[in-house]
């Protein structure tokens, strides 16, 4: 398994599942990817009260990863996936089928869902060798 560079990472994802067995083998996952130290925000950042202070996190991360819930990412998600990608930061959806984790490239975000929070919109991917 190629690992990914970098310093700084960002886990992007739903609060649905936060403090869940599904969060933790995210980030076990996602740790056995990337050699640098991966910022959870429920696990190290906690609740803050302007989203623009998230975004500020995401602004200094080498790189992004962001997981769905059936196929959709959440409106927090994009909105720190977009600021990953218009400052140049790669974004990387992590998608789990069984026990198996797989990487994919996000190349772009597209906003289906409006008018719902949690299935807001979907991520374009390439998948990793």
């Amino acid at each position: 398994m190629k690992k990914l560079k970098g310093n700084f990472g960002y886990y992007s994802h739903s609060k649905r599942i936060y403090n869940t067995e599904e969060e933790k083998a995210f980030l076990k996952a996602i740790n056995k990817k990337f050699k640098g130290t991966v910022i959870c925000p429920n696990n190290h950042i906690g609740k803050l009260t302007n989203n623009e202070d998230y975004l500020s996190i995401v602004r200094k991360a080498d790189i992004v990863f962001v997981s769905n819930i059936e196929g959709y990412i959440g409106k927090g998600s994009y909105k720190e996936c977009n600021t990953a990608m218009e400052n140049g930061i790669p974004v990387y959806l992590v998608e789990r089928n069984g026990k198996d984790f797989y990487f994919r490239y996000a190349i772009s975000l597209e906003v289906d869902n409006p008018d719902n929070p949690i299935k807001y919109a979907a991520v374009e991917s390439v998948l990793l060798d």
